[in-house]
Order: structure tokens, then C-alpha cells, then sequence
């Protein structure tokens, strides 16, 4: 393989997943029955699991996983644009570009220790314009929620990028 054929950006499409959806509602749910059978009075419990499932609730609108359900539309517009991302764009220089559901375009770095295989991968970043507590974001991509062809691309381009920087001894790539 020639380098000239990772010149060119890399423009990834993403998608709800219903793997990670199901994968956030079974661990939830096992969190809810862990609490049933705890020893604890009734309302300590009622609260726990209320806090449940308002976490899970709001993670799922939170990374766009909720968009098809019009139970949540109304927190869409509030929680969608903030924290989730619609594309992906990884171009010529070997730079990043995020871009939210609200359309906003974030530059951003990627960490180095990606998690790479074939049926999950896992992107670390560092997004530019985000408040320090929200600047890392690690993107789950399964096979789900993005296209067949861009993901084996991208996992080829990862493997063959880790490499090159395994051989500059680069911490961070760019």
C-alpha cells in the first residue's frame, strides 16, 4: 500500500448505534435490579433508581442515541447539540475535524492509544472549543453506526498511522 492513498480526507458519517444503545440499556437495567436487592428502605432505593434512569436518559439524548424516539424530542434540542458529533473528517494533513449535530465544527487532536478492531474501535481526542471539563471525548464506533467500506478505511488507516508513529516515537498524534 502506498502512502498517497491515505492522502486523501477520510470523511466518516456517523450514525445512531443500536448495539451500544442496547449494550447502555442492559447495563442500566442491571444496575436497577443490583439496587431491588439491596437492604436499603424503600425511598433510598425509589432515589437510586430514579438517578438511574435519569443518567441513562440523558447519556443516550446526549450522543444522538434518542433521535428516532419522539418520547425525547423534547430534550433534543436541548442535550444533542452539545455533546454529540454527526462526521467525522480526518484530511490530508492529519488533522482532525469534529462536527456537533447543532453544525458547529471543532478541530481536534487524536490521542494516541486508539482502540482498533474489527468490530469496535475506540477514537481518544482532544476537541479545541470545548470547556476543560468536556475537552477529551472518546468516540465508540461500531459497525452499526458507521458506513462498511469507511470503517474498514479507517481501521486500515489507523493501524498503518500507528505504525508510522510508533517509528517517530510520537506520543500524541496529529
Amino acid at each position: 500500500m502506498s502512502s498517497q492513498k491515505y492522502a486523501s480526507p477520510l470523511y466518516i458519517e456517523l450514525k445512531s448505534s443500536v448495539i451500544l444503545l442496547s449494550v447502555l440499556m442492559f447495563l442500566h437495567a442491571g444496575a436497577i435490579v443490583c439496587v431491588l436487592f439491596l437492604e436499603l428502605p424503600l425511598s433510598a432505593k425509589l432515589i437510586i433508581v430514579i438517578a438511574v434512569v435519569i443518567n441513562v436518559t440523558v447519556t443516550a439524548c446526549s450522543e444522538g442515541m434518542l433521535s428516532d424516539l419522539s418520547l425525547f424530542k423534547p430534550l433534543l434540542p436541548v442535550l444533542s447539540g452539545r455533546l454529540s458529533f454527526e462526521k467525522l473528517v480526518w484530511d490530508a494533513d492529519d488533522r482532525w475535524k469534529l462536527f456537533k449535530a447543532d453544525g458547529e465544527c471543532c478541530e481536534a487532536r487524536l490521542l494516541a492509544g486508539a482502540f482498533v478492531h474489527r468490530r469496535l474501535t475506540v477514537l481518544n481526542f482532544v476537541v479545541a472549543k470545548m470547556p476543560w471539563y468536556r475537552r477529551r471525548k472518546a468516540l465508540v464506533l461500531l459497525p452499526d453506526n458507521v458506513e462498511e467500506t469507511t470503517f474498514r478505511h479507517l481501521r486500515v488507516r489507523l493501524r498503518w498511522y500507528a505504525n508510522v508513529a510508533s517509528q517517530d516515537n510520537s506520543a500524541v498524534l496529529k
